[in-house]
């Protein structure tokens, strides 16, 4: 709690802080890489354990419920061993997200595998009030296909985004290519005209919606160069 009210002490009123859950929560199976140390190779006991995240993550949150933002859960690709089909993760979060306060939080959910885009997947999210993060990932399909698959509804639910990569390119590649991450190195067009294209369409939404684009400095090599572009884009729009 000392740490969150040193943050929030240090911006202005209105300002909203997201939160990425920790891996002990989205993580079905550790890889083995050595900064899970004992943990890697094995299955996670507290994958999609609402108690933990319950006290452990969202309990600290509490006093700062009016600063907070969207909560995203970042579930890292899946693979056969972890579910041999979609809607057996689907069924897993149906039941994690029945557990938790929807109607009081803004959470989001983050996937990265292309083929748990489906109605099953959106409808759940739906249900529970719980936004769909529209990635702009390596393996995913880019931003402007995501909202062709399922653009938003006309619910209450929060969206969010999150421009990572260019489609096709290796975080490590990014990092190599973009470091120091002091100007635009490589501009993504298309990107940024989804990106426009959805605040524009959530701006004639309902007005108690919320919606939450992050951008990353791997995407063009500076993000706040992005961020610029795209308002720019928006300033140039009816």
């Amino acid at each position: 709690e000392k740490y969150l009210r040193g943050l929030v002490e240090q911006v202005p009123q209105g300002f909203l802080f997201s939160h990425k859950v920790t891996d002990t929560i989205t993580i079905k199976h550790f890889p083995r890489h050595r900064r899970h140390g004992e943990l890697a190779g094995k299955d996670n006991p507290h994958f999609l354990d609402a108690g933990l995240f319950l006290t452990s993550f969202l309990k600290p949150l509490q006093p700062f419920r009016d600063r907070t933002g969207l909560i995203i859960f970042e579930f890292s690709r899946f693979y056969p061993r972890d579910y041999e089909h979609g809607r057996d993760f689907v069924h897993d979060l149906d039941a994690f997200l029945d557990k938790l306060p929807t109607d009081e939080w803004d959470f989001g959910v983050e996937i990265r595998n292309a083929s748990f885009l489906e109605e099953p997947y959106f409808e759940t999210l739906a249900r529970h009030q719980v936004g769909h993060v529209y990635n702009q990932w390596q393996r995913m399909p880019s931003l402007a296909e995501q909202l062709l698959i399922h653009p938003p509804d006309r619910k209450i639910a929060p969206v969010g985004s999150r421009l990572l990569l260019k489609c096709g390119r290796a975080y490590e590649t990014a990092v190599e290519s973009f470091e120091p991450y002091d100007r635009l190195r490589e501009e993504q067009p298309d990107v940024r005209d989804a990106a426009a294209r959805l605040v524009q369409r959530l701006a004639h939404q309902p007005g108690n919606r919320r919606s939450y684009l992050y951008v990353n400095n791997r995407l063009e090599g500076n993000a706040l160069a992005t961020i610029a572009a795209i308002l720019d884009l928006l300033s140039s729009r009816p």
